[in-house]
């Protein structure tokens, strides 16, 4: 291995962060190395990337920790007579947001988030997140665990 791409590796957490979801060329280019060399940095990665699309539009970024896990959370729709299916899974990406497919739900969308890229959480789990009064006393619980993140 060439100390070039020594030095790739250990910046790509770095220069990922700073540029979130993003396209190869441009990670390539803020760690100067070819889009080849990436490539394969990034399958060395394995769960620890999240890609969105494929071949020159396919765009990459770090995946998120989830109390120190970073694995794809499975997301469930859950029938009319109270089972739950499988219907895709949530990727949270750094350094904020996070990527759900909604169109094989059928789900109504806003053109800005057909391609699956959330700010935050998407809508339909907006309800899920803990709010109000009892969201306080959930998150002041939670904090006395510690980290979570």
């Amino acid at each position: 291995m060439r100390p070039k791409n020594i030095s790739a590796r250990e910046r790509l957490d770095a220069v990922m962060l700073q540029t979130g979801l993003t396209s190869a060329i441009t990670i390539s280019e803020k760690l100067d190395i070819s889009v080849q060399t990436l490539h394969r940095i990034l399958h060395e990665r394995g769960d620890q990337i999240v890609r969105l699309g494929s071949t020159k539009r396919a765009r990459f970024a770090l995946r998120r920790l989830l109390r120190g896990k970073n694995v794809p959370i499975p997301i469930y729709l859950i029938d009319a007579s109270g089972q739950g299916n499988p219907v895709g899974f949530l990727d949270l990406i750094a350094p904020a947001g996070s990527l759900l497919q909604l169109q094989p739900l059928g789900l109504p969308i806003d053109q800005d988030y057909a391609n699956g890229v959330w700010d935050g959480l998407p809508y339909p789990l907006y309800d899920m997140r803990p709010q109000g009064y009892l969201g306080r006393i959930f998150a002041k619980q939670i904090a006395n665990l510690g980290p979570c993140l």
